[in-house]
């Protein structure tokens, strides 16, 4: 047993570790970890675009008409209709990014589509316009950038590109 006062070890001198085989730093098996958060934050986006399309329609399909039957009887003037429509546009962005990430995570998880990857996360910053999204997209964003740009990554996504196996990890 030994003595739990003693001074620790000195551990400057420990043997140094072989440096990693090509393809294989740290930064690449990130990649795996950024492509299945890039399929569930598009998931999410998914699920915001599908609520506000679905409120777009409700609107302009349900309220809009109660709304101008109402102001019809108070003798104003009835409110345009594509007031209803606003949430629409919004809705339809949502889904659009959302499955662009969605794909460019399926296509990051077998290191395919870098390009695809940086520009699914750049489009997603669209996503924090509805304040739903937007601190996980900023924080994917500034994540995935990270990961994308960096040099062992962008060598392995050359490399499959090449025809080479994709990196284990």
């Amino acid at each position: 047993m030994s003595n739990p006062y003693e001074s620790p070890q000195d551990f400057s001198r420990a043997p140094v570790d072989l440096p990693p085989a090509a393809g294989s730093s740290s930064t690449v098996v990130k990649v795996r970890v950024l492509a299945i958060l890039m399929i569930v934050q598009g998931a999410l986006e998914a699920l915001a675009g599908l609520m506000v399309t679905g409120m777009g329609l409700f609107f302009y399909f349900y309220l809009g008409p109660q709304m101008i039957a109402q102001q019809q009887q108070q003798s104003g003037p009835p409110p345009p209709m594509w007031v209803f429509l606003i949430y629409l546009p919004f809705g339809i962005a949502l889904l659009a990014v959302a499955a662009l990430r969605i794909y460019a995570g399926f296509c990051n998880l077998s290191f395919k589509g870098r390009t695809l990857g940086i520009i699914a996360i750049s489009c997603g910053l669209a996503t924090a316009l509805t304040f739903y999204c937007a601190p996980t997209a900023i924080g994917l964003m500034i994540y995935g950038l990270i990961v994308y740009l960096d040099g062992n990554v962008t060598q392995a996504f050359k490399d499959v590109e090449a025809g080479l196996p994709p990196p284990r990890g």
